[in-house]
């Protein structure tokens, strides 16, 4: 019932539907209540007065007229509430989907891909099917258990009806507690098929790198123990399940030998007729689907608020970048200036950037570069403010980036890494997939610039030529100077680019690069991070990151007149390349 608590917010949203399903549920019960009560006064009647042959015909299609009846409300009824059931799970599916849209980096560092799938869509469907299924369910049993009882009650015998109840507090005892061992036992089957699912998923988008590592017997002997696992809580939650319908039977059971026990000593001392007994035991076999109804009920609930939980954990992760709400109006004078004194990532001890300090005029070019591992990719996601900093601060126009709008801050940035993600679409829906109001020159203009262009001439339909399934495979290169292409028609204020040359000759990666100064020339910032070094001669600037510091700057012809890493790094590439 806690699930019911929580999602009370909704059930008063759509009170329309649901008191709909409540009411017409009142007359079916209601209707339900008839048939029994005419089989009861068509025995009496038989037996007492030998005569009732000429009406039994029209009894029997009033029985069969109220069938009907019953039959077509439960339909409008089952169509009321599960429209509203289903509304529930596209509202749920918006709420993660916009929590996770606002999550920053680290979020996803604790959250594998799998998991986060296997919430936003199996979990939820569980909460759909409480919503749905086990509301019918409750109002169902509550209504037809009701109105049956005050028919055995009011009409038949409090007595007999007591007697036959007997076992029903003891069998209520016995699934409470049963619910509470299912919820625990559920969570953790959700939890291994988060864990399958997150397997599966990491398996398909590496399988070229499991073939060509010869993998496939290591990752398949991982995937059965991970389904080994998955099936052995399952089978636990099935045990529980298990239980439920042997208690109920054998507590109606129970109950019809106490009502057929009692209601013949009833009869025998006149307080019963036999067809008053047979009207209570069929009453008594109506109660069978509340009984089953509510062990149903239970189940569903402990399995909808275990989802629900895990849900909730997702949402209510405290793992956003707070947005400020203002839209600052930014002057012509965009210098971003860095300030950093120390950076470390949430729950570790190590700093990874301290005593950073950066002034970049607008429509400077800047080179990153340095070893493995020195930060800079965590510099560039602190520009982006995917992370905040404690410690320190990046202005841009002397404006703290905290109180710029993050959907407005982010519009002014494009970064573009080694990792580059195509969707399974034309190579133009793929150029114009961060302007939408793109042109065919416009795409083609940028397409130029990235020297892609002429290869997707080449292609089987141009520009319309669909990339990925039932599409073309594109080499690394082709994928990377289609990003850049990606970018440069985004026309951001501050171009990113990040390793981006690495999968292509250098002839091409100065022929782009090339085209991207000419491109940004007094009108973007560009921050370049590459270890080609021959790239670098053109910058205004080359800052050298190590061990989370600022080592050196200056311009290339500066930085290989001293013992450096630069200086060492440029001459083991002139030994192996002409520069």
């Amino acid at each position: 019932m806690k699930l019911f608590h929580k999602l009370r917010w909704y059930f008063l949203q759509e009170w329309k539907k649901y008191l709909g399903s409540t009411i017409l549920l009142i007359f079916i019960a209601i209707l339900q209540l008839i048939p029994p009560k005419i089989v009861g006064v068509l025995i009496d009647s038989i037996i007492i007065k030998k005569k009732y042959e000429n009406k039994l015909f029209y009894w029997i299609i009033l029985i069969f007229l109220i069938s009907f009846v019953i039959y077509i409300l439960r339909y409008i009824w089952r169509i009321l509430l599960f429209s509203a059931a289903y509304k529930l799970a596209i509202i749920l599916r918006v709420k993660i989907y916009h929590a996770l849209s606002t999550k920053n980096t680290n979020f996803y560092l604790q959250y594998r891909t799998g998991d986060l799938m296997a919430r936003s869509t199996n979990d939820i469907d569980k909460i759909v099917f409480a919503a749905g299924e086990g509301v019918l369910t409750l109002v169902d049993a509550i209504i037809t258990s009701s109105s049956v009882l005050t028919m055995m009650i009011v009409y038949i015998s409090w007595k007999l009806t007591i007697i036959s109840l007997i076992p029903m507090p003891i069998m209520t005892i016995i699934l409470t507690q049963h619910g509470k061992k299912l919820y625990n036992i559920f969570q953790q089957a959700q939890q291994t098929f988060s864990n399958l699912n997150n397997h599966i998923q990491e398996s398909i988008k590496n399988i070229y790198m499991i073939k060509n590592f010869g993998l496939e017997k290591y990752i398949m002997k991982k995937f059965k123990q991970i389904n080994k696992d998955n099936t052995i809580k399952n089978v636990k939650v099935s045990k529980i399940d298990a239980k439920f319908d042997p208690i109920i039977y054998y507590t109606i059971t129970f109950s019809n030998m106490l009502a057929i026990c009692s209601g013949s000593y009833f009869i025998w001392n006149n307080y019963l007729s036999i067809g008053t007994l047979t009207s209570f035991i069929m009453y008594l076999g109506l109660m069978t689907w509340p009984m089953l109804a509510f062990a149903w009920m239970f189940n569903i609930m402990e399995r909808g608020h275990a989802a629900w939980n895990r849900i909730q954990e997702i949402i209510k992760k405290d793992l956003t970048i707070q947005n400020s709400k203002s839209f600052l109006l930014l002057s012509n004078n965009k210098k971003l200036k860095i300030q950093i004194k120390e950076f470390k990532y949430p729950n570790t001890i190590t700093p990874v950037l301290y005593n950073i300090f950066i002034n970049i005029k607008f429509n400077e070019v800047i080179g990153l570069c340095g070893p493995t591992g020195s930060g800079k990719s965590t510099l560039l996601n602190l520009i982006q403010r995917n992370f905040d900093i404690s410690k320190g601060d990046i202005l841009y126009n002397n404006i703290s980036i905290k109180k710029i709008n993050l959907f407005h801050w982010r519009k002014k940035i494009t970064y573009v890494n080694q990792n580059i993600f195509l969707f399974s679409d034309t190579i133009s829906n793929n150029i114009a997939f961060g302007n939408i109001n793109a042109t065919q020159k416009n795409i083609e203009n940028v397409a130029k610039l990235s020297n892609i262009h002429h290869d997707i001439l080449q292609f089987p339909h141009g520009y319309q030529t669909k990339f990925g399934r039932n599409g073309i495979m594109l080499s690394g290169g082709q994928k990377q100077r289609i990003a850049i292409a990606r970018a440069l028609l985004m026309k951001s204020e501050i171009l990113i680019l990040d390793n981006v040359l690495s999968a292509m000759d250098i002839l091409t990666q100065h022929q782009i690069l090339k085209n991207i100064l000419s491109w940004g020339k007094n009108k973007h910032t560009i921050i370049l991070v590459t270890h080609e070094l021959h790239i670098m001669k053109k910058l205004n600037n080359i800052l050298i990151i190590q061990k989370g510091k600022i080592t050196d700057h200056g311009k290339h012809n500066q930085l290989i007149k001293y013992n450096n890493w630069y200086s060492q790094l440029y001459q083991q590439q002139k030994k192996i390349i002409k520069i």
